[in-house]
């Protein structure tokens, strides 16, 4: 055995076994300028003396690869653009959920508070010429827990009280859903509100909710905000 001969093998395994892994962990490899242009070079070195590479083949892969460095240039781009809209859009949305605190709101929702006092109310709007309404109140179970017929109801954005509940109704807070009938008997489309004051704001996983009493809304249900009166 000539010496040095196993120190030098030893060596060239373990780099050979280092080259494997790295291979093995990333198949693929980081394809980018530097390994292109060591693989033009080989190509021009190796390619066929009687056949070689055209002018106008070496520049369409010139072309080709500047072509998509450029779109990979403009995706990074792009990305980091969304990045910075999305994080803008987040702290506008924080300042004006936080600005609405104290305020007076309608937002699209068919949430509604029923007090320890009074009978509360709702704010619907009814399409068409109206007709005869009905008013169903469930829990947060889903289960019905009080029906109000209301009588012949009018188009248009109108609040409405909930007189005749059951006295034993508990306060709290509670889902409700209209349905209106028109004298042919077919339904009236409605729009369902929450309204009320802004006590705080709740961060949830889908953004800023606004607190109203016991009620959570989410901030892009609301339509108008006003001063409370």
């Amino acid at each position: 055995m000539i010496p040095g001969t196993s120190g030098t093998t030893g060596t060239t395994g373990t780099a050979s076994t280092s080259s494997q892994t790295q291979s093995a962990v990333n198949p693929g490899g980081d394809f980018g300028q530097e390994q292109f242009l060591q693989l033009l070079v080989a190509q021009l070195k190796n390619q066929d003396p009687l056949n070689p590479m055209q002018p106008d083949q070496f520049a369409a892969q010139l072309a080709q690869f500047s072509s998509v460095e450029q779109l990979v240039e403009a995706n990074q781009h792009l990305s980091d653009d969304a990045d910075y809209s999305q994080a803008l859009a987040q702290a506008m949305n924080s300042s004006a959920a936080v600005g609405a605190i104290g305020r007076s709101v309608v937002a699209v929702g068919d949430q509604v508070q029923i007090p320890a006092s009074g009978t509360g109310a709702v704010t619907v709007d009814i399409a068409g010429n109206g007709g005869a309404g009905k008013l169903t109140l469930t829990d947060a179970d889903g289960k019905e827990v009080a029906t109000l017929d209301l009588g012949r109801l009018t188009s248009g954005r109108q609040t409405i009280n909930l007189d005749g509940l059951p006295s034993d109704l508990p306060p709290g807070a509670y889902h409700y859903k209209l349905d209106v009938t028109d004298d042919a008997g077919d339904p009236v489309g409605i729009t369902q509100y929450v309204t009320g004051t802004v006590d705080g704001v709740h961060y949830g996983t889908n953004g800023p909710e606004l607190v109203i009493g016991l009620l959570e809304v989410p901030l892009g249900s609301v339509l108008q905000v006003s001063a409370d009166s």
